[in-house]
C-alpha cells in the first residue's frame, strides 16, 4: 500500500494568512480616463462633458493636433481640467481648490502611455492653484515608446509656486515631431499609503483557516496497488 498526501488545501488557507497577501493603499485621483470621445473641430478648440468616463472637475478642453476616443491620439495637443468654462482659457479657478496631495498621501501624477511612435515625445503638465500661481514640468522621452508604460511625474519635482493643496485647473500638453503618433490611455494621481498593509479581519481568518483544513482533508488520498 502506498500512500500519497495532497496538501494543496493547507497551501491555500496557508496563503490567506501571509503577510504578502496584504494589498497596500493606495491613494489616488483619476483626472481623466480617456472614454468620453471628443474632436477639436473647426474652432480649433472644443469642451465636452464627462459621458461615460471619469473627466476630473466634469468638463474637459482639447486644442492642437489631437482626438479622443478610449484614449489620446495626438501629434500635438493640449488638454485643460477647469471646470465649465471657455476652452480657449483657463479658468485658474474651475476646480474649486482640489488637494491634489489628498491630505499629503498623494505624491506624483500618474501618465499610462499607450504609444509614441518617434522618439521626442514631450509631455508636460501644469498645475494652477486659487491664487493663479502655476508649477510646470517638461518631461522629453528620447525613444520611442511601441509598448505600454506607466510614468510618474513627482510633484516635488515641478518648478513653480503652485499650492497642491489648493488646485483650480490642470493641463497637459503634447509635443514632438510634426510625424509623431502619439496615444494617452490615462491621467491620474498616485501615492502609497503610508499605513503599510492592509489588516485581515478576524472572521475571515477564522473562515480561511477552516476552508484551508477542510479542503485538506478532502484532497488527501491514499492510493492501492
Amino acid at each position: 500500500m502506498k500512500r500519497v498526501w495532497q496538501f494543496t488545501g493547507l497551501l491555500i488557507g496557508a496563503s490567506l494568512f501571509s503577510p504578502s497577501n496584504a494589498l497596500a493603499h493606495v491613494i489616488g485621483i483619476t483626472i481623466d480616463s480617456f472614454d468620453t470621445p471628443q474632436e477639436v473641430g473647426e474652432l480649433g478648440a472644443s469642451q465636452v462633458a464627462e459621458n461615460g468616463g471619469i473627466i476630473l472637475g466634469g468638463f474637459r478642453d482639447l486644442s492642437g493636433n489631437a482626438s479622443i476616443n478610449n484614449s489620446v491620439s495626438s501629434g500635438s495637443g493640449l488638454m485643460t481640467w477647469d471646470g465649465d468654462d471657455s476652452p480657449f482659457t483657463v479658468d485658474t479657478t474651475g476646480l474649486g481648490g482640489l488637494d491634489l496631495t489628498q491630505d499629503g498621501e498623494a505624491t506624483d501624477f500618474e501618465v499610462e502611455i499607450l504609444l509614441s511612435d518617434l522618439s521626442g515625445m514631450q509631455l508636460t503638465l501644469n498645475v494652477f492653484d486659487m491664487n493663479s500661481n502655476v508649477s510646470t514640468l517638461s518631461r522629453v522621452f528620447n525613444s520611442a515608446i511601441l509598448t505600454p508604460t506607466t510614468e510618474l511625474f513627482s510633484f516635488t519635482t515641478f518648478t513653480g509656486t503652485a499650492d497642491f493643496t489648493n488646485i483650480g485647473a490642470i493641463q497637459l500638453r503634447v509635443a514632438g515631431p510634426p510625424e509623431i503618433d502619439v496615444q494617452i490611455g490615462s491621467i491620474e494621481t498616485f501615492g502609497p499609503h503610508s499605513q503599510g498593509p492592509l489588516p485581515v479581519p478576524e472572521s475571515s481568518s477564522s473562515l480561511a483557516l477552516l476552508s484551508g483544513a477542510m479542503l485538506l482533508v478532502a484532497s488527501r488520498k491514499i492510493r492501492r496497488r
